[in-house]
């Protein structure tokens, strides 16, 4: 692996899910097979709600064949409709055979970028407003599937609201 972070948008398909590919590499071919351990560890995404292995396993041990010089990984990422923060996971090596891991390239944090957006709808009844001062109510609602995440709204006279 190289580079130490590495980010994707999350997408709304929620019939399938995303791949993310990690190559795991040599600097060079070697006479022997090398084998390393990876583990998926989870950052602020969870798995299986945002992540997983493809394979089901969130850990295992590839072997690099001798003569060749990579091995591919991949972790899937769920894609949904939620309103969300973004999360990361990150994929980090250890253990290895006939090798050492390069101490810039043990580890890389994945960062889901959250692509969903809320629809606010605006309502108020019908006011007839004859005095400076007067009070206003007005309902502002947030549709769609939102998390207990905050939103905030900017107001043409330079307040925000939170909900």
């Amino acid at each position: 692996m190289s580079g130490q972070a590495a980010s994707l948008i999350e997408g709304t398909n929620v019939a399938e899910n995303k791949i993310v590919t990690f190559v795991i590499s040599l600097s060079e071919a070697y006479s022997e097979p090398v084998t390393v351990t990876y583990t998926v560890l989870p950052g602020t995404a969870t798995t299986p709600a945002d992540y997983s292995d493809a394979h089901g396993a969130l850990t295992g041990t590839v072997t690099i064949p001798a003569g060749a010089t990579e091995f591919f990984v991949t972790v899937d990422v769920v894609q949904d409709s939620l309103i969300e923060a973004n999360e990361t996971f990150r994929i980090v090596l250890s253990d290895p055979v006939n090798a050492t891991i390069n101490p810039d390239a043990s580890a890389v944090v994945v960062t889901i970028v959250d692509d969903d957006l809320a629809i606010v709808d605006l309502s108020a009844t019908p006011l007839d407003i004859t005095e400076a001062g007067a009070a206003v109510s007005f309902t502002v609602k947030l549709t769609g599937a939102v998390l207990d995440v905050d939103t905030v709204v900017s107001l043409s006279n330079g307040q925000s609201i939170t909900i």
